[in-house]
């Protein structure tokens, strides 16, 4: 049992990472829409948490299949991903005091994807308050992971 209890508390991330996905991608194909993004949540929450750039890695190569799915561009999320999640790693110290950073992290990521990306790449125009409630439901994502972690 306590080995169990060991590969457990190593790969719990890998583990909710392929759960998100698939949740994702449902939920996105259900829709016909992209409503939340709850890899994007984890990814603002295990930024802050103690672990190895490995898992990140495969946390960022997750959103990139989804993305891929979803708009059919592969790579394109590496684009406000890699910078954000650099400068948060480099600034880290910072940042760990506050128990808001993830959340303003995940506004950070949202707020690019939604006013740059999709926008000035696919063409997509949201109005404000599909905007608005793509970021409130993705703050409450936010939320009900970090009671998790």
């Amino acid at each position: 049992m306590k080995i169990l209890s060991k590969i457990w508390s190593q790969n719990y991330l890998y583990f909710y990472s392929f759960l998100l996905f698939v949740i994702d991608i449902g939920v996105a194909n259900f829709y016909q829409n992209y409503v939340f993004s709850g890899l994007l949540c984890l990814l603002s929450l295990a930024l802050f948490l103690p672990g190895n750039q490995i898992q990140l890695s495969i946390l960022l190569l997750f959103i990139t299949l989804e993305q891929f799915i979803i708009y059919g561009h592969f790579g394109l999320p590496l684009l406000y991903l890699l910078p954000i999640t650099i400068l948060v790693l480099k600034t880290k110290h910072v940042f760990r005091a506050h128990k808001v950073a993830p959340y303003l992290i995940l506004i950070g990521f949202l707020a690019i994807q939604s006013f740059v990306i999709d926008p000035y790449m696919f063409h997509h125009f949201y109005s404000i308050y599909y905007t608005m409630g793509k970021f409130i439901a993705n703050i409450i994502v936010a939320f009900m992971l970090s009671l998790k972690f």
